[in-house]
């Protein structure tokens, strides 16, 4: 069986220091923490809460490792089932009333361990360190990068992991985009509307709407 490595397991040099708190979702990504709370089944303003909470951390080695999460040049992608499970979750959140709503953290398949794999942009260039999450020996990877280990994130949940993926996929050419689940995920989710009026229905909702990140073809 292939080991499973971790994100701290991840630097762009040989040393690894002193693990890093990344969050998946900013204070200043507010478009994705309310379509989220939305999607998720969660209170209008509790995505504020969950911003400082484990579920939104990636364990990462370095500045550098966090900036290259935050700028998107790197995600971790869910697995297809999981993808399936929060899709199903967004469309019944997105037509249910809001007294039938589910909760993302109340899904016992969603809080189960899942093996996320390692998606790079094409324009990236820099050398890849992975420490073994066993013997600790260091390998390194160089462009293209062959085929790396399945990953298993320390605290991140899935949903949140699928948000950070979204915006990774802004990155990729117009075909690469062109009936990728986990794009036509973020889709889905950044069309919802939140937060409801109080007179609104499922069918009848209002709210304003953010403008989406499509796919540009930078890459």
């Amino acid at each position: 069986m292939s080991t499973i490595y971790t994100e701290d397991c991840i630097s762009f040099s040989p040393l690894f220091g002193t693990t890093l708190f990344s969050k998946l979702i900013d204070p200043v990504d507010l478009h994705d923490a309310r379509t989220h709370e939305a999607v998720a089944g969660m209170d209008v303003g509790e995505m504020n809460e969950k911003m400082g909470h484990p579920i939104n951390f990636l364990h990462l080695a370095s500045e550098r490792i966090h900036q290259a999460f935050e700028y998107s040049e790197m995600a971790f992608l869910p697995p297809p089932h999981i993808i399936a499970l929060l899709r199903e979750l967004y469309l019944h959140n997105k037509n249910c009333s809001l007294s039938d709503r589910r909760r993302f953290d109340e899904i016992p398949e969603l809080q189960q361990d899942c093996e996320y794999v390692l998606n790079i942009l094409p324009a990236f260039r820099d050398d890849i360190f992975l420490k073994h999450p066993i013997t600790g020996t260091v390998a390194i990877h160089k462009f293209p990068y062959g085929e790396m280990p399945r990953f298993r994130l320390r605290t991140a949940h899935s949903s949140l992991v699928s948000v950070a993926a979204y915006r990774h996929t802004a990155h990729w050419s117009s075909m690469d985009c062109d009936g990728d689940p986990i794009h036509a995920l973020g889709q889905l989710r950044q069309a919802i509307i939140w937060p409801p009026l109080p007179s609104s229905t499922p069918s009848a909702k209002k709210a304003i709407r953010c403008p989406t990140a499509p796919c540009n073809g930078l890459y």
